[in-house]
């Protein structure tokens, strides 16, 4: 999954999009998803407690973020 987040920025919205900064989010107990972030470059900006509401659950987000050079 890294290979893939990593071809599509770099070999699609990078050069044809003009995009320079990306921000990714997933839950905060979602440690696998994370890992896919910072695997294709991402850094942690911040963990949100109790951010978003899902089925009735108060669930915190992480955040993370790309910016290209």
């Amino acid at each position: 999954m890294p290979d893939a987040l990593t071809t599509v920025m770099h070999e699609w919205l990078i050069p044809r999009a003009g995009a320079r900064r990306f921000l990714g989010l997933t839950f905060r107990e979602n440690k696998a998803s994370q890992r896919v972030f910072e695997k294709s470059g991402f850094v942690r900006k911040g963990i949100f407690d109790e951010f978003h509401v899902v089925r009735g659950k108060e669930r915190g987000l992480a955040v993370l973020e790309f910016i290209h050079s």
